[in-house]
């Protein structure tokens, strides 16, 4: 009852009311049990591995997928980078042609402004001696054709004419 193993002695003296056996019988009967116990253990090791070779195949498997689908991550990114640097380059490169046609441009309206100025310069320049050094004669044969061309000069509609041509710019980017 107790399920140890007892001399004569502990079983007259504690076990006498339990039921015994001989040690020899229980023994060959825990034997069959035992060895059914380890066929069963035995049987469920083999069950476990083969429990976790399927897990470390379907770890591999999953791991694979799971790389292949990174390098399509990688892949598709690189091309939306080489899309997007493409585009940055055309944008940089339409932004550059603006910049050369309008800095052009201006510089342009500038030199004819600049020349127009160095005409007025001109014009004081030989007004002025003209006025102290000349001549009463001098000054009243080229009195018509100096106010003449000082009001020309004065009109300032082909400076306007050239800067309205420039317009105004704005650059933005839409996307």
């Amino acid at each position: 009852d107790c399920k140890l193993v007892i001399c004569m002695m502990c079983f007259v003296e504690l076990h006498n009311s339990h039921k015994c056996s001989d040690v020899k019988n229980v023994a060959g009967e825990f034997q069959k049990l035992v060895t059914s116990d380890v066929k069963n253990l035995v049987e469920t090791v083999e069950q476990c591995r083969e429990v976790m070779k399927e897990r470390k195949d379907h770890q591999v498997e999953f791991n694979r997928k799971l790389d292949a689908t990174e390098r399509e991550i990688c892949d598709h990114v690189d091309k939306m980078k080489q899309l997007m640097d493409q585009e940055k380059t055309k944008l940089l490169k339409e932004l550059k042609s603006i910049r050369t046609d309008i800095n052009k441009q201006i510089n342009n309206v500038v030199d004819e402004i600049k020349q127009h100025v160095s005409f007025i310069e001109s014009m004081v320049t030989y007004t002025e001696q003209l006025r102290d050094k000349g001549t009463a004669i001098d000054v009243v044969q080229q009195a018509r054709t100096l106010r003449d061309r000082a009001e020309e000069l004065m009109k300032l509609d082909d400076v306007h004419r050239e800067v309205g041509e420039l317009g105004s710019v704005a650059v933005s980017l839409e996307s």
